[in-house]
């Protein structure tokens, strides 16, 4: 490994995916972290041509839907607490409103 040189960032990439392989990955990756990096680097460039090639819309479309999926996971959370909230959790709650009001109000205009 030490005969491929790696940027920090590279080293950083490649560091986090080796604690979480297998061991023959492991293996593999150690022998050939330049291959590792190009791999990864490859599988980056085909999701981000993936992305543009749907355009902002299909961006969106994919924001909104973890955005749905989040509230649903909040409001799983929520429905179960009775007491009034504490003063970080209340905090967040106004954000949030303030945040879907603005969301709903684009969301009206779009969408008529």
């Amino acid at each position: 490994m030490a005969s491929d040189h790696l940027s920090t960032r590279e080293l950083q990439a490649w560091f986090s995916h080796y604690q979480a392989a297998q061991h023959t990955q492991r293996q593999r990756m150690v022998e050939h972290p330049r291959l590792f990096i190009d791999s990864l680097n490859e599988r980056q460039s085909q999701s981000i041509a993936k992305d543009l090639r749907g355009g902002p819309e299909r961006e969106v479309a994919a924001e909104l839907g973890y955005l749905q999926a989040l509230l649903q996971r909040a409001h799983r959370r929520l429905v179960p607490l009775t007491a009034p909230l504490e003063p970080t959790p209340k905090g967040a709650c106004l954000r949030l409103h303030v945040a879907l009001e603005q969301v709903n109000n684009e969301l009206t205009r779009l969408v008529p």
